[in-house]
């Protein structure tokens, strides 16, 4: 028989039937732990990244603000923008900073929530003191405020704008 049909769990361990009893209850240490166990293939599981993700998601939707985080990330590189929006904002709410990033890009590209450059520009601020993605992070601030140098353009308000960037280009 090929070697690719072999069932995922080899003999498990007891402690891993327990464990994944205790998570289908609810409980997050269990969860945490099962994903951990997928990831490394330890006590009696083979590594199998779609369990540890499906353990990420459980542990998210069980409260867990770090696996909101990475469920959010998740979401979003599958194109899922309201869903990763609303897990994003979850674990931010929690804690998480580095959600500040992806709140930002949300509202600066309308992805998953209204296009807010405001707001991007205030979730940019708030990633910019926890140093979440830092290239990323300054393309995306470049982008946001020279939208809203425009925007203030088409309202009038073109020494505002002028002043924008100004600011934008000293900030260089």
């Amino acid at each position: 028989m090929a070697e690719h049909t072999q069932p995922r769990i080899q003999n498990p361990d007891p402690w891993i039937r327990q464990l994944q009893h205790a998570s289908r209850a609810g409980d997050l240490n269990s969860t945490l732990t099962l994903r951990q166990c997928y990831l490394e293939g330890r006590q009696g599981l083979q590594a199998d990244p779609q369990q540890a993700l499906r353990c990420t998601m459980l542990a998210a939707s069980q409260g867990d603000p770090r696996s909101m985080y990475h469920t959010a990330v998740v979401k979003y590189a599958q194109g899922q923008f309201e869903s990763s929006f609303r897990w994003m904002m979850r674990s931010w709410r929690a804690g998480i900073l580095e959600a500040s990033f992806g709140l930002a890009r949300a509202y600066a590209r309308g992805q998953g929530t209204g296009k807010d450059l405001d707001k991007a520009l205030e979730y940019l601020e708030e990633a910019r003191e926890c140093q979440a993605e830092p290239e990323q992070r300054e393309k995306l601030f470049v982008q946001v405020m020279e939208q809203k140098a425009g925007q203030l353009v088409r309202q009038g308000k073109l020494q505002t704008a002028v002043s924008l960037l100004q600011q934008l280009h000293t900030a260089d």
